[in-house]
Formats: structure tokens, C-alpha cells, sequence
């Protein structure tokens, strides 16, 4: 008994020994994981890791109607890009040209429901938003320094001729085109509606169509006219405005 008991002292303690007297192994440092977060602003997501800026798109896939995914915006560089926020739009510097002024440029509107217009008081810009991935960028300007603004959509030559902004949805351009003098607008009241359709003190008016709508129905027109649609007859109209329609008269 006295002899098992030795031995099993006399094994521990060489199996000990021997662990003591083992070369350590060498460790090896393992890499630290990086976390590939995403971060989401607006219509953009933004991966700090990847370097990476991706925006929400349209694509088809050549298939009837169109869906929705994050596609990188290879146009924006990460390291140098400059985000831009006007009011509720998010977008980066590369969208506009270089000669943009940055410190007075501001958000005046929507075109076409899919193109954003903006102003720095020197150029109106318009810019496609959520473009297909297939399609370049096209981004528009006019210049407009050489005249008075009256408001954002109505502008005033030195003959005091007055015109509205006038975005073409084929071409993507914009034109400043005259008003009619015949319809004699009161430019201190001028607003801009929505799309073609502007208001003052004196009525409704819609600027450079063809097809009139409601009651011009049945009228068309080869060159664009300016037309009063609706008089206040005197009275102080409030118009409506959403983004499919206008309500306007009592």
C-alpha cells in the first residue's frame, strides 16, 4: 500500500518536472477584427472601413417596373467629399460643379417630382436624384447673374421684361422663358404654384403649356402660351397647393 502511494507521488511529481522544464510555445498575435459597420444617411449608406458611399437607385433589370437598391456611387470620394445638407436633402459636393458657391447655395424646389432644383444666386442647378446605375449623372445649370430675381421661378431683365424658370424634361435643361406682357402679372405678388402654374393678386396662371387641362381640354397648342386660367375677380385667393393638384377659387 505504502509502495502505490510512493509511486503515484513519484509520477506527479515527474509529470510536474517534465511541464516545468517544457520550452514555452510561441505565441502568435492574432489580428484585430475591424468592424464593418454601415451607416445610414438619408438615401446613402456609408461604410468608414470599405471607404464606400452607396445610394439608393432605381434599376429595372430588364424586367417590368422598376425596385429599389444600394448601389456604390463610385463618383464620390470618400477621403476628400464634403457632405452637403440643405433642409431635409442630403448630398455630397461631387454633384455639383466646381464653380458652386457653397456658403449661399440653397434648395428651391423639385422638378418633375425626381429632380431637385437649387440656387447660389449666381446658377439655378438641377440634379436627378435615385438615377438609374446605368445612367451618368446629369446635373444642369443656368446661369442667371445677369438678371433680378424676383423669386426663385420669375426673373426681371434690364428692360424690365419678366421670365420663369423653365425646366425641360426631355433635355434635362433649363431656359429662362418670357412672360407674356399681354397678361400683365403683378410681379410684387408673382408666386410660383407648382410645375407650370404661378399665382398673383390678379389670378391663376400657367406659363408655357400646350395642353391647358379641366376646362382648356379640348384646346392644344403647337408653341408654348401663357395663359390666365382662372381670375380672383377682385378677390384674395388662397391657393391649395399639393403635390398632384391645385386648388384654386372658391
Amino acid at each position: 500500500m505504502h509502495k502505490q502511494i510512493f509511486s503515484c507521488l513519484f509520477l506527479s511529481l515527474s509529470l510536474s518536472a517534465c511541464a516545468q522544464t517544457e520550452k514555452p510555445k510561441t505565441e502568435i498575435a492574432k489580428p484585430v477584427k475591424t468592424m464593418d459597420s454601415t451607416y445610414q444617411i438619408a438615401n446613402y449608406q456609408l461604410n468608414p472601413t470599405q471607404k464606400m458611399v452607396s445610394l439608393l437607385q432605381h434599376y429595372s433589370m430588364g424586367k417590368v417596373g422598376t425596385a429599389m437598391g444600394y448601389f456604390p456611387d463610385k463618383q464620390i470620394n470618400y477621403d476628400s467629399t464634403t457632405l452637403v445638407v440643405l433642409g431635409n436633402e442630403v448630398l455630397f459636393k461631387e454633384y455639383f460643379p466646381k464653380e458652386v458657391d457653397f456658403a449661399s447655395l440653397r434648395y428651391i424646389g423639385e422638378s418633375n417630382y425626381v429632380k431637385d432644383l437649387y440656387s447660389d444666386g449666381h446658377y439655378v442647378y438641377k440634379y436627378q436624384r435615385n438615377y438609374p446605375p446605368t445612367n451618368e449623372r446629369s446635373t444642369s445649370k443656368i446661369d442667371i447673374s445677369a438678371y433680378k430675381r424676383i423669386n426663385d421661378f420669375v426673373y426681371e431683365d434690364k428692360t424690365g421684361a419678366l421670365y420663369f424658370l423653365k425646366s425641360e424634361t426631355e433635355t434635362n435643361q433649363m431656359k429662362l422663358e418670357k412672360i407674356d406682357a399681354s397678361l400683365k402679372v403683378d410681379k410684387h405678388t408673382l408666386k410660383h404654384l407648382q410645375g407650370q402654374y404661378f399665382a398673383d393678386k390678379n389670378g391663376l396662371y400657367a406659363f408655357g403649356v400646350r395642353y391647358f387641362g379641366h376646362k382648356y381640354s379640348n384646346k392644344f397648342s403647337q408653341q408654348p402660351l401663357n395663359i390666365l386660367v382662372e381670375s380672383s375677380n377682385g378677390k384674395n385667393m388662397q391657393p391649395i397647393v399639393t403635390r398632384n393638384y391645385i386648388v384654386y377659387g372658391t
